[in-house]
């Protein structure tokens, strides 16, 4: 601590003040608050406690403090430094004080002017800051009621700039808008933009009946084609690529990575840059890098209307990736700088929280953050009509707020889908209230990646360590694997993890670590045939068990990032889509699209109740290779996996179907089957006549 002391206001009546000891003279230690109007207010000293080298004073309030107001600290030396507003800020009375309800925050446009309003209770001036083409000019806001300030201009502001210079904790900051709808050039200023539905042919998808008819496939606009825009993403490819390629294989849900204002790349020179986009910046803004027209504040709006609808008419649905788990940077974020300490979580010594290892936890507990975080993501479905949201470390939010984004998302379309990962973070939120796997039973309409599917049948894996799965011949994890195909929803084989089958998302890949194919690669000491058998088994294994499925853009064609771990900012060359592999691998491209048009067709692989689940039957060869049992009587679907090197012969008394075979198969039947290794076999009961 530089300063002599710091002052806090900790509640509505307790002013905690931190005082370096070689401050302290023989002349009686004194405070009292000076107001913007030189009344006085004195404060009586309850505590101190003592530590190396400042003493820390508990002092008692016995007036009221009017929020709105600027105040002073003065000791018996008339030092002065600002009160600043830290634990107060934090208390259920402040937050049914300043709760603003409202649904205007941001900004209102209209040709003939428009309204300006920041919630900022513990600021005492706030004004707004125009930028135009030639100069700047300031205009102090009003303060209003629920610590809203506001301003309305009367005049067309249409793509002006604009900043909130807020006076708060004795400092001035200019600060972004964050309910803005764009921002310029590395994000200096918001921009004014009229935000509306553009016409477009949206074509009405039919109903999802259940989270587990989705097949989800993540991708990124960077990644998934050579031009690197939103605009490019749905453009057809004569070579069969990219989106092309994308509604051949059958998906029903295409989850983009983050596609809101990101702050690694320099907006000005994006090629020179790479990162995949969850060093957010804004919570409703639009990464500009990824504008067909860069000069254009409200093309890359129009840009992402128009992918979701191209996917529509396509079948295809449209989930984000959106990240309201931290900010890039805490002091320099709209949130910090309106705000001080209210939107973070903070430890019982006022240290920020930092479970997502990015300096600062958002803290959704507090009822403007969690408006906030519904606001925006009610602002992502009416005007970009998405079908789903994908929660980074979604175990940093609370429940209840998931919970409201589920009630409000589904009650503007009904099968909206809510889902993320729910990592247990050691955040400072409480157990019990973190929207995290373990609480899955709190949040029925929300998904999570299941860590336990994919470390059982893929194998657990960091930077340094490689433990093998159940789908590259650890076959001690056979009953494990059986509880996985079951979605987790009963304790057989392992404890019961999820509360029902659409509470669990089957991954082995996804942006994060290695592809799954480049894990097989170490793994794997064998020739390239052997390798692509063990990958399509890990294909099968995620597409046909119960739960919803969820593949990584080109893990179809076994997609490879050279053996690198975590390539978030490790360039194009890396992470690029390499189409080349498609054409190569075209046999493992069908053998995913042939499991795609299995699970489609067969709603044995789509079961939405754990008393379905319960009905599943398995049996096993040698404790290693899994009959996994689906339906009854004619109905019955067999799925056999083999992830041994060994061949076995499987007979029964009655003929079977085989459906699958390495492909779809017709026509095919039999009462006795050889069972090669890395075999995935689909038999069904012989049809009658």
């Amino acid at each position: 601590m530089n300063e002599m002391y710091k002052t806090y206001l900790d509640g509505f009546h307790l002013v905690t003040i931190t005082r370096r000891k070689d401050t302290i003279t023989d002349k009686p230690v004194r405070y009292y608050l000076e107001d913007q109007d030189n009344a006085q207010i004195e404060l009586t000293v309850k505590n101190t406690e003592e530590t190396l080298d400042t003493f820390t004073y508990q002092c008692e309030l016995y007036e009221t403090i009017v929020f709105g107001h600027h105040y002073e600290t003065v000791n018996e030396m008339g030092r002065r430094t600002p009160l600043i507003f830290r634990d107060v800020v934090k208390s259920e009375v402040f937050d049914k004080l300043f709760y603003y309800p409202g649904n205007d925050l941001g900004y209102t446009y209209d040709e003939t002017g428009t309204m300006f309003k920041l919630w900022a209770p513990t600021a005492y001036s706030v004004a707004l800051e125009l930028t135009f083409a030639n100069h700047t000019s300031p205009l102090p806001m009003k303060r209003s009621s629920f610590g809203v300030y506001e301003i309305e201009v009367l005049q067309d502001l249409k793509d002006v700039r604009y900043n909130f210079l807020v006076g708060v904790n004795g400092e001035l900051h200019r600060c972004l808008d964050p309910y803005g709808k764009s921002v310029d050039t590395n994000s200096k200023h918001n921009i004014v933009v009229k935000v509306e539905k553009p016409e477009l042919n949206n074509e009405q998808l039919p109903m999802l009946n259940s989270y587990c008819d989705a097949i989800i496939y993540e991708a990124s606009i960077r990644d998934f084609t050579p031009e690197q825009t939103i605009a490019a993403f749905t453009k057809e490819r004569e070579d069969g690529s990219g989106f092309t390629h994308l509604c051949d294989l059958g998906i029903t849900h295409v989850q983009l990575m983050p596609v809101l204002d990101f702050a690694s790349v320099d907006d000005s020179r994006p090629k020179e840059f790479y990162n995949w986009g969850y060093d957010v910046n804004a919570w409703m803004a639009l990464e500009n890098t990824y504008s067909s027209n860069q000069y254009n504040p409200e093309q890359v709006i129009y840009d992402l209307q128009k992918l979701v609808s191209d996917c529509h008419e396509k079948g295809i649905r449209v989930s984000l990736d959106v990240v309201f788990n931290h900010v890039f940077e805490l002091d320099t974020s709209a949130l910090q700088q309106s705000v001080p300490y209210y939107y973070f979580q903070l430890d019982e010594n006022n240290n920020y929280s930092n479970a997502t290892m990015c300096g600062n936890d958002v803290d959704s507990t507090r009822k403007m953050c969690s408006k906030l975080i519904v606001d925006a993501c009610v602002y992502l479905l009416e005007y970009f009509d998405i079908d789903g949201l994908r929660f980074d470390l979604m175990g940093i939010l609370d429940i209840d707020t998931l919970n409201k984004i589920v009630s409000e998302m589904k009650s503007r379309k009904a099968d909206f889908m809510v889902y993320g990962e729910g990592w247990n973070m050691p955040s400072t939120l409480a157990v019990e209230k973190r929207a995290s796997l373990q609480n899955n039973q709190r949040m029925p309409e929300v998904a999570h990646f299941s860590d336990v599917f994919r470390d059982t049948i893929k194998g657990h894996q960091m930077k340094n360590y490689l433990e093998y799965g159940y789908a590259l011949g650890n076959t001690d994890l056979m009953f494990k694997a059986m509880n996985t195909l079951s979605a987790s929803v009963g304790d057989f084989g392992f404890e019961r993890v999820f509360t029902y089958p659409t509470n669990v998302i089957n991954y082995v890949e996804c942006h994060d670590n290695m592809t799954s194919w480049d894990q097989i690669d170490v793994a794997i000491n064998d020739s390239e045939e052997i390798k692509k058998k063990y990958h399509k088994l890990m294909l099968a294994m995620v597409l046909l068990a119960q739960g919803i499925p969820f593949l990584h853009s080109g893990q179809e064609f076994m997609r490879t990032k050279h053996g690198k771990n975590d390539t978030y900012n490790a360039g194009d060359e890396i992470n690029h889509l390499d189409y080349e592999r498609m054409k190569e691998h075209q046999d493992v491209v069908q053998y995913c699209k042939d499991l795609i048009a299995i699970r489609k067709q067969y709603s044995l692989f789509r079961m939405s109740t754990p008393e379905e689940v319960y009905q599943i039957h398995y049996e096993h060869i040698d404790d290693k290779v899994i009959s996994y049992i689906l339906g009854y009587g004619d109905e019955q679907l067999e799925v056999i996996f083999n992830p041994t090197r060994n061949s076995y012969v499987k007979q029964y008394e009655d003929e079977r179907k085989i459906i699958f075979l390495n492909g779809i198969c017709e026509d095919k039947y039999g009462k006795e089957f050889p069972i090669s290794p890395l075999d995935v076999i689909i038999l069904s009961k012989k049809e009658e006549n």
